[in-house]
């Protein structure tokens, strides 16, 4: 075991883990705040739990040495609750660091029964606008954009302020009613429910027995539907430690693919095993057992240059297989589509290297998320058939990455 002084979040590391950092220490962190409300409409306020760049946490532990835990049937005093989730800058609760970012989220209901344990997964409901963006590494180019030939030196790569719409002949988007290349738009709602040219899967999982046999896997999939050949920037990150791995690949006019994230195959990608750093899986049911957990982000990038374009035909989905429970759930990334009225496939807004989730260049990220779920410590009584107690498995992503490697 290694302590990484974050009294919050009290996982275990073995000794790979430990030589890389511990769990939980991932820049940047934010104050998840947390309203709840329970089927009598009571609100329930101050639950809230400091997350770094990813996080994944049953409700019954939430605010495992924190503050009070409203997500217990026992505090909430109804079987359902309804609750709003913001990430926020709140220096009392997880100090000076602490950051406003938006987030996206993913609920899976654990599921116990007879002795045996299931599961189900379902999105979680984006509400209101708020900017995310995510950094990567291209090298210095001179691309054509609708405003002609950009030259951008290596300097100015991220930070150089972006190209207005007016700058470059291009029209706003509509605030209302259909948006660019078809897609519905979203003012106030966000979901995994549309195609985009970025798509974030925000939750990949492998598990393995007290004897290193590999007991879950997750299978991505990836679905190309326009008659046009397009390259795939994608990068897997580790959940638990500060590390990731960069995949792209060409996927053909109207292609499907899928893979394993234990093998890489048969789309030919890295398996996430290259991340090293399998940490004790701290579920009951697998004792001695081991995981490796975390999330893979993909968009649309030029063949040649390697910057993002408009590509709004870009969907998936997630499958999480347990061989062990004979049992398997699946979701749909969250999706974001760009936005300047240009031609699939040209290039979008400089600075490349950088996708801003600002209603310019794609889609906003939700301000808050929503999510409906049973108080943990629930039985579910259906008669004859036995009971159920449900738990929820939360998993929270910032949208406010940076890939780009370190400078030597």
């Amino acid at each position: 075991e290694c302590d990484d002084g974050n009294s919050i979040d009290d996982d275990d590391c073995d000794n790979d883990c430990q030589s890389q950092g511990c769990p939980g220490a991932c820049p940047p962190v934010t104050t998840v705040k947390v309203d709840i409300w329970n089927e009598n409409e009571m609100r329930f306020s101050g639950t809230n739990r400091c997350m770094p760049s990813w996080d994944q946490v049953l409700l019954s532990r939430f605010t495992d040495g924190g503050p009070a835990n409203q997500f217990w049937r026992s505090v909430l005093q109804t079987d359902k609750g309804k609750a709003r989730l913001d990430g926020i800058a709140s220096p009392t609760h997880c100090g000076e660091d602490s950051i406003d970012v938006p987030l996206l989220g993913l609920a899976t209901k654990v599921l116990t029964f007879n002795g045996s344990v299931a599961h189900s997964g379902s999105e979680l409901v984006g509400m209101g606008r708020e900017s995310g963006r995510i950094n990567y590494y291209v090298d210095p180019i001179s691309v054509q954009t609708a405003g002609g030939i950009v030259s951008v030196p290596d300097d100015q790569m991220i930070n150089a302020a972006k190209v207005s719409r007016s700058e470059a002949g291009v029209p706003r988007p509509p605030t209302s009613g259909t948006m660019a290349n078809g897609g519905a738009a979203t003012v106030d709602r966000t979901s995994a429910s549309h195609k985009g040219s970025l798509l974030v899967f925000p939750k990949v999982e492998l598990r393995w027995d007290s004897s290193g046999h590999l007991i879950q896997d997750t299978f991505v999939e990836l679905t190309n539907d326009y008659p046009e050949d397009v390259r795939v920037q994608m990068y897997f990150v580790h959940g638990d430690v500060c590390i990731w791995a960069d995949n792209s690949f060409q996927l053909t006019p109207n292609q499907p693919t899928y893979w394993s994230v234990s093998t890489g195959r048969p789309a030919g990608v890295s398996p996430f095993t290259v991340l090293g750093g399998v940490c004790p899986d701290r579920d009951r049911g697998n004792p001695g057992g081991k995981r490796l957990r975390g999330y893979v982000v993909a968009w649309a990038v030029d063949s040649t240059t390697g910057v993002e374009i408009d590509w709004n035909h870009l969907s998936g989905g997630a499958v999480v297989v347990n061989y062990s429970d004979a049992s398997a759930w699946e979701y749909g990334p969250w999706a974001f589509q760009s936005l300047p009225d240009v031609e699939v496939g040209q290039t979008l807004l400089a600075p490349f290297g950088q996708l801003d989730l600002d209603g310019t260049e794609y889609q906003f990220a939700p301000d808050q998320l929503l999510l409906n779920f049973f108080a943990s410590g629930t039985v579910l009584d259906s008669g004859a058939s036995g009971t159920v107690s449900i738990d929820t498995d939360l998993t929270l992503w910032m949208a406010l990455q940076d890939f780009r490697q370190p400078a030597d």
